[in-house]
C-alpha cells in the first residue's frame, strides 16, 4: 500500500498530522511508502492583515489540544518568517524519503516550530542533511509550489492530506485510531479488488 502525504512544512497542522501518521504506522503491521509533496502558502491566514503576535495566539489556541495529543512542543513567539522559498528543504525531504529516512521531516518541522529557525536557508538545512549523511545542493532551486503526485487531481490544494493507494483521500488531522483503521481498510479493499479481478 502507498500513502501520499501532501503537506506544507510551514503548516502546523501538517506537523501534527505527520506525527499522528508516524505513530499509526509504528503501531500497525501494514507497510506503507510515504511520498512528501509540498504546497507552500504565503501565510497561516492568507488574505487577512493580522499581526504576527495575534496570528501566533490564534494558531496556539486552535492547535493546543492536538499538540498535546501528538506530544509536540511549539514556540509560538519565535515562528519565523521565511527569507526564501522552500525548495531546499523540499528536495532534502524527497531525498530522505527515497532512502526511508523519515526523521528528517521531524527535524525540519522541529527547527521551524520549536526552535524558530528559517528552514528556507542553507544555514538551517545543511546541518540536518549532514547529520543524516544526505546530499544537499544549495544551488539547485525548484519552484516552492511542487507538482502533485501522478494521477492526483490538479485542483487539490488543501493540506494536510493523505491519499491511500491513489483512491481514498482524507483531509486534516486525524486521530491515531482513525489512521490505523484507514490503513487496515485500504489493505482490505486492495485485497478485495485483487479477488474481483480474477
Amino acid at each position: 500500500m502507498n500513502i501520499d502525504f501532501i503537506l506544507d512544512i510551514t503548516c502546523l497542522w501538517s506537523y501534527i498530522a505527520w506525527r499522528q501518521l508516524r505513530t499509526a504506522l509504528e503501531e500497525n503491521a501494514a507497510r506503507a511508502t510515504i511520498s512528501p509533496f509540498f504546497i507552500n502558502g504565503d501565510s497561516f491566514f492568507p488574505g487577512f492583515d493580522i499581526q504576527a503576535a495575534d496570528r501566533a495566539r490564534m494558531l496556539e489556541e486552535k492547535t493546543r489540544p492536538f499538540l498535546r495529543e501528538a506530544g509536540i512542543s511549539v514556540n509560538f513567539d519565535a515562528i519565523p518568517e521565511l527569507s526564501s522559498d522552500l525548495s531546499l528543504p523540499c528536495e532534502l525531504v524527497r531525498t530522505a524519503f527515497s532512502k526511508k529516512e523519515y526523521n528528517v521531516l521531524d527535524d525540519i518541522f522541529s527547527a521551524f516550530f520549536s526552535f524558530g529557525k528559517d528552514v528556507s536557508v542553507p544555514e538551517t538545512i545543511r546541518p540536518i542533511a549532514e547529520h543524516y549523511g544526505l546530499p544537499l545542493n544549495a544551488e539547485h532551486r525548484n519552484p516552492s509550489r511542487n507538482p502533485l503526485p501522478a494521477n492526483m487531481p490538479e485542483g487539490l490544494r488543501a493540506v494536510p492530506c493523505l491519499i491511500f493507494d491513489h483512491t481514498t483521500i482524507i483531509f486534516g488531522v486525524q486521530s491515531i485510531p482513525c489512521l490505523k483503521n484507514m490503513i487496515c481498510l485500504s489493505n482490505l479493499l486492495k485485497k478485495e479488488n485483487v479477488f474481483s479481478e480474477k
